[in-house]
């Protein structure tokens, strides 16, 4: 997997990344904004409205853009619009995510994923030092600066799921791929991080938030644009797929696209099957990842594909990634300032 490494001001960090990555962007550019069959007029008011709210929250992912603009030669709209993909356009994105409290490495969280087969092999890890918040390392593909799950120097640990939801907030929100950007930058522990989403207005892009800390916590929060609630790891494991589970947030869940439903519930009750077995290991977490089952599996090969799977261990602040299907790619292991070897190497 390519490794690129962005430090500094939010404008030298997206110069940085427009500059190391303008071909990719370019292309994420040419194939979401403007290969996109969405009503030009529609994204244009979407834009402006984010662009509004972006400013008001997170001022400095507006900075960024810029520098990823000048850097890939492109129009900050650009990728505004492309930062904005999930809420002018919805699309119906997998991801899995899991952890489980194990005795060698504590919470050990695994998310899959699952999009696009073009997807696969488009994805980047990043090493970021940021000037203000805490450097994380995640990986993410290139165009925007929202990036992916990851773990920050504190060890805390993010992934998402998307949710179809019904509600929105226009008039407040942003990207919700934005606030998880800086779950890692601006928070220290999962606390901190329940309440950052808590307090940040999101547009309408559903998601289930899975963080995890060395104190070993873990939580799911379930976030739409007007509600959120939070379930906590009871034992020794939790999970959350595509659908909603408390009660609180079934009035906003969107059963429309009854073959993406019954593929995230699917997941879901693979997964109690597989953490079943305890005692918890990292090794499990890696079966897990590749487990293929009929009618849904988690490595996924159709209709959406796992085009990555990526371990995080809290307590020794790494990663562990494959780029591409998790059942056919070595996992690479990744921590700060290092260099990323294949696992047993």
């Amino acid at each position: 997997m390519r490794r690129v490494e962005l430090s500094g001001s939010p404008y030298e960090m997206g110069l940085q990344h427009g500059t190391a990555c303008a071909e990719a962007v370019n292309a994420a550019i040419a194939k979401v904004v403007y290969g996109s069959t969405v009503d030009a007029a529609h994204r244009k008011r979407v834009v402006r409205q984010m662009e509004r709210n972006v400013d008001r929250v997170f001022p400095e992912a507006l900075v960024e853009m810029q520098g990823i603009a000048d850097g890939a030669g492109l129009r900050r709209d650009d990728i505004l619009a492309y930062a904005s993909c999930m809420e002018v356009g919805r699309s119906a994105v997998g991801c899995t995510n899991v952890a489980l409290r194990t005795a060698e490495h504590s919470v050990v969280h695994y998310k899959s994923n699952d999009v696009g087969k073009d997807s696969i092999g488009s994805y980047i890890f990043w090493d970021i030092k940021p000037d203000k918040g805490h450097p994380f390392i995640c990986v993410s593909g290139p165009g925007a600066p929202w990036m992916g799950p990851g773990v920050n120097d504190t060890g805390l640990t993010f992934g998402g799921s998307s949710i179809m939801n019904t509600d929105q907030d226009w008039e407040d929100g942003i990207p919700t791929n934005l606030l998880q950007r800086y779950l890692l930058q601006y928070c220290t522990d999962v606390e901190e991080g329940i309440a950052l989403c808590g307090s940040t207005p999101v547009m309408n892009h559903g998601m289930n938030i899975m963080l995890t800390d060395p104190a070993e916590n873990a939580v799911v929060v379930e976030r739409s644009a007007t509600r959120m609630a939070v379930r906590r790891m009871e034992d020794s494991a939790i999970w959350c797929a595509n659908h909603y589970v408390t009660p609180e947030m079934q009035a906003v869940d969107d059963r429309s696209n009854t073959a993406f439903r019954a593929n995230s519930e699917g997941r879901a009750a693979l997964l109690a099957e597989l953490t079943a077995e305890a005692p918890h290991s990292l090794e499990q977490v890696t079966r897990i990842a590749c487990a293929h089952a009929d009618p849904v599996s988690m490595c996924q090969h159709g209709p959406m594909h796992s085009a990555f799977g990526l371990i995080a261990i809290s307590r020794d602040r790494t990663l562990l990634a494959s780029d591409g299907y998790p059942c056919q790619n070595e996992l690479e292991v990744f921590t700060f300032g290092a260099q990323a070897a294949a696992v047993g190497s």
